[in-house]
């Protein structure tokens, strides 16, 4: 289960949300099982670094908190996905002004 909220620009957040429920993100129909929430935490942060390397891209505005719960291994998680590309896991976070 993960839940994800924003800071700043829905636009920039809607993206990273369609990223995050697009198919390959998942890996249910390919190894049968779940994606864990670091993997997921991780290929979101790859995608908003991307835009940033890219000078015909413009990079994202926001940043993400994704909060997720591992049935497999009974953890939780709540990871930041900065706007640079960069993801941390928090106890607790706050973004935003």
């Amino acid at each position: 289960m993960q839940l994800m909220t924003r800071t700043c620009n829905v636009q920039y957040c809607h993206n990273l949300s369609l990223f995050g429920c697009s198919p390959p993100s998942h890996s249910q129909h390919r190894y049968g099982t779940k994606i864990p929430p670091t993997v997921l935490a991780d290929r979101m942060a790859a995608y908003v670094h991307y835009f940033t390397l890219h000078g015909a891209l413009r990079p994202f505005g926001a940043a993400a908190l994704l909060a997720s719960y591992d049935a497999e291994t009974k953890d939780h998680a709540l990871h930041m996905i900065e706007p640079s590309g960069v993801t941390h896991r928090y106890y607790a976070c706050a973004a935003g002004k």
